[in-house]
């Protein structure tokens, strides 16, 4: 199996499978540590389309040194979302994934006043097969091009669950 980190060498969007629906959010590889079973994800604190419980897809956008893209690669439990100052949250949470407070403060424009957004998950599972974009479009019915929160249901988050493991040339 190929370490998490190593899969994820490009922009990521997180789609977290809500009750009903799916959001996004980007991330890249290095907002993981494989070595802990949760890991947390900071974010800018826009309208809080997280919610807990929920699952969350992998997608990579793209990366030209790496083969697995464009697509879906792996999958999390949204474990909690919480808003807070950046301090608040970086204490709270440092011992989590690998964020350092200079990414934290970069986060935040240097404005350490300004509200972001925690999104610890855990049990990531990689997929052995990357869930091609291609795929994601016919499985949703429409074109997404995942800039902005998508919505799906619970039976298109399962047909994309059952390709995982999918041989593709």
């Amino acid at each position: 199996m190929i370490p998490f980190n190593k899969i994820l060498k490009s922009i990521v969007v997180i789609i977290i499978m809500l009750i009903s629906s799916v959001v996004y959010c980007e991330m890249t590889d290095d907002d993981f540590d494989e070595e802990n079973v949760e890991n947390v994800y900071y974010r800018s604190a826009r309208t809080l389309t997280e919610v807990v419980p929920a699952r969350i897809l992998w997608y990579v956008s793209a990366d030209k040194h790496y083969s697995r893209n464009k697509g879906i690669v792996a999958t999390s439990y949204l474990e909690e979302v919480i808003t807070g100052l950046p301090k608040d949250l970086f204490r709270k949470f440092k011992h989590y994934g690998i964020y350092k407070w200079e990414d934290i403060y970069k986060l935040c424009g240097a404005d350490i006043n300004k509200p972001i957004r925690a999104i610890r998950f855990g049990h990531t599972e990689v997929f052995n097969s990357i869930v091609p974009y291609n795929d994601l479009q016919k499985i949703m019915g429409k074109k997404n091009t995942f800039q902005s929160p998508v919505e799906v249901s619970e039976e298109v988050f399962n047909e994309i669950y059952k390709l995982k493991d999918v041989k593709r040339l």
